[in-house]
């Protein structure tokens, strides 16, 4: 494996451990660390796309990040009362 491979699956795998942690885990400094942690694997991952370019072994790698970063910050966004769409609430 390539060294920005290699980065990008121990990244994969901390973003699979904050996924699995309990809820109260994440919610330190009103998830600010987990958006800034979301934020620079996914710049990682695009780094290693643009210099590497993308193999074949590694998308499975690269739908668990992006599982992981929709699950974080989809749990880690404030919770609303006002946030409706065509009378349905979205994360309420």
């Amino acid at each position: 494996m390539r060294p920005l491979e290699v980065i990008v699956l121990v990244a994969a795998a901390v973003l699979a451990i904050l996924v699995i942690a309990p809820r109260h885990y994440r919610q330190t400094d009103r998830g600010f660390l987990i958006w800034a942690l979301c934020l620079i694997i996914g710049l990682l991952t695009l780094v290693q796309l643009g210099i590497e370019g993308y193999r074949w072994q590694m998308i499975p790698v690269y739908l668990v990040e992006a599982c992981a970063i929709i699950i974080l910050l989809a749990t880690t966004l404030p919770k609303t009362r006002t946030a409706r769409f065509r009378g349905l609430e979205i994360f309420g």
